[in-house]
């Protein structure tokens, strides 16, 4: 049985590293989405379809991350929970962008995001090995995916 998603249903992705766990918050992309960041990271040339992978990634997060769990920062030398700012169009600031590719988690962030334009994956593959992406889980909402046998 193939189960339809709402397209306001939110999903996680947990990262570990060392001994560190984030969890990043995403929702779905809608139609619109996928299309403004395929037309801004895909271009034709002499005959070949080149596509802007980092720009990709960058688009899909800035356009489908909501939260993140698991991140601090300091601020007057106190740990706090780090936060995202929402740009006016409900997007993720490119400050935190920036912020967020410079983490222990950016290569594993490119990875799963390069995949989110697709829709919501089983599991995250390296793009290279095609093997599941080691320290990366899909945590589905309870009651989304049927357990595979």
């Amino acid at each position: 049985m193939i189960l339809v998603t709402p397209i306001d249903q939110e999903y996680k992705i947990e990262m570990k590293h060392l001994s560190e766990k984030v969890v990043f918050v995403f929702r779905q992309l809608t139609y619109e989405q996928k299309a403004d960041i395929a037309a801004k990271t895909t271009k034709l040339s002499q005959g070949r379809i080149l596509q802007d992978h980092t720009l990709n990634s960058f688009l899909t997060v800035k356009k489908a991350l909501v939260d993140v769990e698991g991140l601090f920062c300091l601020k007057d030398n106190e740990k706090v929970p780090y936060t995202l700012t929402m740009d006016d169009d409900g997007c993720v600031s490119d400050t935190n962008l920036n912020e967020l590719f410079n983490t222990p988690f950016s290569e594993n962030l490119v990875h799963s995001s390069l995949q989110l334009t697709q829709g919501i994956p089983d599991e995250i593959i390296h793009p290279l090995t095609r093997e599941k992406l080691e320290g990366v889980e899909i945590i589905f909402p309870k009651g989304t995916v049927e357990k595979k046998s």
